[in-house]
């Protein structure tokens, strides 16, 4: 009987672990500028880990999450930070870097894996999949005081957000 609790014990802690390192799926939608937005992602955390400039490398491509590419989907034709964008759902892709803007993607193959090109350079993955790009524009990062542990999508009545670790990546619709 104590060897049977001790292993109902034991499960239980390997399977609080497993469940804690996981990264959960998320979907946030809101109205922006008249059309419905839906971004569906994982969520990792920070975990004590330094996350842009090391776990998410600067001046390499990332997929905004964790697991899957993380997608975009809008049922009308919007602005993005100047850039027009048809409704459709598409992957989103973030190249971050240590000073000055960094890029967000908005690519037509939403049904990858986001790790088939995560962690390319800027050059390799324009080579291989820049064809399947749709827009591409430069947002500035807001560096925060304020630590976000999960990865976090938010919609406001003017855009969306990106906020992990002290990062907060704004961008602008309409």
């Amino acid at each position: 009987m104590q060897k049977l609790i001790k292993l109902s014990v034991l499960s239980i802690i390997i399977l609080s672990f497993v469940n804690c390192s996981k990264s959960p799926h998320e979907t946030v939608s809101g109205q922006v500028a008249g059309a419905q937005i839906r971004i569906e992602y994982n969520s990792p955390s920070v975990r004590g880990r330094q996350i842009f400039g090391a776990l998410v490398a600067y001046g390499k491509l990332w997929r905004a999450g964790a697991n899957a590419a993380t997608t975009f989907t809008t049922d009308k034709d919007i602005t993005v930070e100047g850039g027009k964008l048809a409704a459709g759902t598409y992957a989103l892709f973030v190249i971050p870097r240590e000073s000055g803007n960094w890029t967000l993607i908005f690519n037509s193959d939403h049904d990858r894996s986001g790790a088939t090109i995560e962690g390319l350079s800027p050059a390799d993955y324009e080579e291989k999949n820049g064809a399947t790009d749709v827009l591409q524009v430069s947002i500035k990062p807001v560096k925060t005081d304020t630590l976000r542990e999960h990865l976090t999508f938010k919609i406001s009545d003017t855009g969306f957000s990106l906020s992990w670790e002290n990062v907060v990546l704004p961008v602008a619709i309409r």
